[in-house]
């Protein structure tokens, strides 16, 4: 009890102190990820931009628009006051029915037809489809008097990787703005964690055009590219790490006797309220103890967290999972 009673002032202290050193400088809906050598130093905040100072592109290609994360940013987009106009493209026509009216007016099975008229491109496409891809589009992209940039979500195919399949010959040294984005599931409901980099060529003209279209399905941050695929492991393939979690609360809800239904809807619940609280930017050791009480039913089942060797369970699967992004990158 002694230990216990002195323990929590000192993670109380810590916490705090850890608190006031990491809290970061934030702005409404984007972020900057701090970083030792940042490309860029400004960031820009949709909420804010007026309709006169917007750059939020008019004209937006989606480039393989059949997907999940295609269709969530397709959503999003179009839940905007004022919506661009999206050029959809898909060879399978078909996966693209579930689309609005306004969407279908401009659907084709041409991806140089979609890239046309566009300010932004958004590449959501399979990585072993995406060099095939880009080649086909990069003299539409050269000789385009849009000023456009590509928004590529491909998972692990790097900056330099796009550039290159994005070269022309007759142009060599020409590069076109690229910004790579690392979105998550959440965008579906419009709650992405996404993270973003740009390369040498994107401009900050170009970085907010992406930060304006990407933030419609939630946050954006950005960072340098070596931050991509530690981004990867932790918040896109996190969330998958927090499902499973869900999953395990609710089969042990069902073992001491709720429904399935009311186990599943409790956890959704429970990991919802926490994340609302994560946000209001207390460290999550301040917020812990705020729950767990001496001798109390919470700080059993954490002790018990701990001897089971939860964060290192947690640990190693996001080391796996950037290990396993960086492969990619790397291939």
């Amino acid at each position: 009890m002694f230990a216990c009673l002195t323990r929590i002032p000192r993670s109380l202290t810590l916490a705090s102190a850890l608190q006031n050193r990491l809290k970061p400088a934030l702005t409404p809906h984007v972020h900057r990820i701090p970083h030792a050598a940042p490309i860029y130093r400004r960031t820009f905040a949709t909420s804010v931009a007026s309709k006169e100072t917007s750059s939020a592109p008019s004209h937006v290609a989606v480039i393989g628009a059949g997907g999940n994360m295609a269709t969530a940013l397709i959503s999003g987009l179009l839940a905007q006051q004022t919506p661009p106009v999206i050029h959809a493209s898909s060879p399978y026509l078909h996966l693209l029915s579930h689309l609005p009216e306004s969407v279908k007016a401009h659907q084709t099975t041409s991806n140089c037809e979609a890239c046309e008229q566009a300010q932004l491109i958004l590449l959501c496409v399979k990585p072993n489809i995406a060099p095939s891809v880009l080649s086909e589009i990069a003299s539409v992209l050269h000789r385009s008097q849009n000023d456009p940039v590509l928004v590529s979500i491909v998972a692990g195919m790097t900056t330099a990787s796009l550039e290159k399949h994005l070269s022309l010959p007759s142009q060599p040294g020409s590069k076109l703005p690229i910004i790579r984005a690392m979105p998550n599931i959440p965008a579906t409901t419009q709650s992405s964690c996404t993270v973003i980099c740009a390369n040498k060529a994107a401009k900050e003209t170009h970085i907010h055009r992406a930060q304006e279209i990407l933030s419609a399905v939630g946050t954006v941050y950005t960072t340098d590219e070596s931050l991509l695929a530690p981004a990867t492991g932790f918040s896109g393939a996190g969330v998958a790490f927090v499902f499973m979690m869900a999953e395990a609360f609710a089969d042990a809800a069902v073992k001491h006797g709720f429904s399935r239904a009311q186990a599943l809807s409790m956890a959704a619940d429970t990991i919802k309220g926490a994340g609302d609280m994560l946000q209001r930017k207390q460290h999550p050791a301040i917020l812990r103890n705020m729950v767990e009480s001496p001798g109390g039913v919470t700080v059993v089942g954490t002790s018990t967290l701990e001897e089971h060797a939860f964060r290192a369970a947690i640990g190693a699967a996001v080391d796996a999972a950037v290990e396993k992004a960086r492969q990619m990158g790397d291939s």
